[in-house]
């Protein structure tokens, strides 16, 4: 189990669900990094980017689960192991996707 304790300001979140679910438009058709996928073997490219999409659209639900909940943000979070892996990759494509478009102009500094 993973325990997360997170405290926020409604308006944040509706801010925040807001920018989500233009970027997770986006995330629908597209993989948030090009891939690397072998050239010789057409199937294959096919099947794996189909199967990463797939994960991506699983994982992106369980993050909209968590940032709809009721409770969210007002305490404890407690998620199971691979929720909790899912919310992270979902949460990692998204911010992929704004360091291209939102965040741009700032620096790692």
């Amino acid at each position: 189990m993973v325990n997360i304790s997170l405290f926020r300001d409604s308006h944040i979140i509706v801010l925040l669900l807001e920018k989500v679910e233009a970027i997770t438009e986006f995330l629908n058709d597209n993989l948030a990094v090009e891939t690397q996928m072998p050239e010789d073997d057409e199937v294959l490219q096919i099947a794996w980017q189909a199967d990463l999409l797939e994960t991506l659209h699983y994982d992106i639900d369980y993050l909209f689960t968590v940032l709809r909940d009721r409770d969210f943000g007002s305490g404890e979070l407690i998620m199971e192991d691979g929720v909790a892996e899912s919310v992270v990759r979902a949460c990692s494509a998204i911010r992929l996707k704004l360091r291209e478009s939102a965040l741009l102009t700032l620096t790692n500094q």
